[in-house]
């Protein structure tokens, strides 16, 4: 995993990510050592993640787009970290700490 970011970083790193991987399908796991690896989604379109500092809270959005599309919106609030990895032009990794735990977002 590449180095975690510093937080000012975040909202520039996202949407540059956004540009490179939307539209391609995820997978998303949240893990907590209390209750381990949760998947949370497999398969859904990725379509873009913002950081908002204002109210320190990221937000990854999945779906497909039309009208009744299945949608999800997964929000992190106050994460401690984040890291980006896109080790070849098919996979890309999102890792936001948070807590004790963390969120994984992998695209490819």
């Amino acid at each position: 995993m590449d180095a975690v970011l510093d937080r000012s970083e975040w909202p520039r790193s996202l949407a540059e990510f956004t540009q490179r991987n939307a539209g391609r399908t995820s997978h998303l796991e949240v893990d907590d050592p209390s209750l381990g690896a949760q998947p949370a989604e497999d398969g859904m379109t990725f379509r873009g993640a913002t950081y908002d500092l204002r109210n320190d809270r990221l937000e990854i959005m999945l779906g497909d787009q039309g009208a009744g599309a299945a949608h999800l919106t997964h929000s992190v609030e106050h994460p401690d970290g984040l890291a980006v990895a896109e080790p070849d032009p098919r996979h890309a990794v999102l890792r936001i700490a948070h807590g004790t735990g963390q969120t994984l977002l992998t695209v490819g």
